[in-house]
């Protein structure tokens, strides 16, 4: 996949990007995007927006989470932010860090 990314994430994920699970979830997130022009969000190059602010060696707490805006404009590709162009933004969270998912699905 050609994504912006950290080195060390794109170390990190290499072996789940070659697995066919991640090739058919990369073809349908395309399709989304080229079936529904601006109705999906982030925009597609904020996909993977935590795994190049923030290298894999520098995360401490990972936070699971959806982006909650559902308006154009308003998701970033991180969870619990929104674009800092906004006027208003979310303070109960407190000062954004760089947020990533892990996930085992087999344990």
């Amino acid at each position: 996949m050609n994504v912006r990314m950290a080195p060390s994430w794109k170390q990190m994920l290499e072996p789940e990007f070659q697995k066919p699970y991640f090739s058919s979830l990369v073809s349908f997130v395309k399709k989304e995007y080229e079936t529904n022009p601006g109705a999906i969000f982030p925009p597609a190059s904020l996909i993977f927006k935590a795994f190049d602010a923030c290298p894999f060696e520098e995360v401490k707490v990972v936070v699971l989470g959806q982006d909650p805006y559902p308006t154009r404009g308003h998701a970033m590709g991180l969870c619990f932010s929104v674009n800092p162009l906004l006027k208003w933004r979310l303070i109960s969270m407190g000062k954004p860090r760089c947020v990533i998912v892990e996930c085992h699905p087999n344990g």
